[in-house]
């Protein structure tokens, strides 16, 4: 009897892991911990929650916080541009993977941006913020901060004697996971760049406040005039980098 029941469990324990291990299913399982995209962007507090979260990569020590001023000196001809460690590597672009921080993740976080930015445009419209001074003031951020981060990584990443072949890759709609060209974008040409963050900024003057507009809890985002400053340093550089001639724009 002992022996009956002894193989009866062994038995009974080898059906229940062949049933379970033959169901691939029990492999496609939700995080409980992730906020789908289905579930997001249904008002206009969502879209104020990406618009922070835009903002947040560039706040980090890698970018705005300390990296981005240092590197746009070293990318110049204003000091010796040897780079002398792991920290000057942005000079040159010479330090080894995982080693030159200061090269390497300034581009990283521009682009966790640019994606954000890219969902936000994609995805803010008349159903999920329809008031309008609302809706404009959140695409106009996404517009200008587009701009903004394209403006820093065309001046410290593009490859100035290239001319107009020497620009980064343009990054404007949230890549397609299935699609390796829009995963693995090719270098785009320095014009296409400042094309791109000229019209951005346009968009963003037509859509963003007047200064007081903004509540004192607000205060410090960007306002028309903002995007209005920026323009007007993008079309000098434009001028200067690629010899456009500026006055034929207007």
């Amino acid at each position: 009897m002992k022996i009956t029941k002894k193989y009866f469990k062994y038995i009974a324990l080898t059906i229940l892991m062949g049933s379970i291990s033959c169901d691939d299913s029990i492999l496609d399982q939700t995080n409980p911990n992730a906020i789908a995209t289905s579930g997001f962007w249904r008002n206009a507090e969502d879209a104020k929650l990406a618009i922070n979260g835009m903002f947040h990569p560039i706040t980090g020590t890698f970018f705005w916080g300390r990296i981005v001023h240092v590197g746009a000196v070293l990318r110049t001809d204003a000091i010796n541009p040897i780079p002398s460690g792991s920290n000057t590597a942005i000079s040159t672009f010479q330090g080894a993977a995982g080693v030159a921080r200061w090269a390497q993740e300034p581009w990283e976080e521009a682009y966790k941006s640019i994606f954000r930015a890219n969902s936000i445009l994609e995805n803010v419209n008349e159903d999920n913020v329809p008031d309008t001074f609302d809706r404009n003031n959140i695409l106009g951020q996404a517009y200008f901060m587009r701009a903004f981060v394209y403006f820093y990584m065309v001046n410290m990443y593009g490859n100035v004697p290239a001319g107009e072949k020497g620009g980064i890759p343009l990054v404007t709609k949230t890549p397609d996971p299935t699609n390796n060209d829009e995963l693995f974008p090719s270098q785009a040409s320095a014009e296409a760049v400042w094309d791109q963050i000229i019209s951005d900024l346009g968009m963003a003057e037509t859509l963003l406040p007047e200064p007081d507009q903004w509540s004192a809890a607000d205060k410090g985002r960007p306002t028309k005039w903002s995007a209005t400053a920026l323009k007007g340093k993008s079309h000098l550089y434009r001028s200067g980098l690629l010899n456009i001639d500026e006055r034929k724009q207007f």
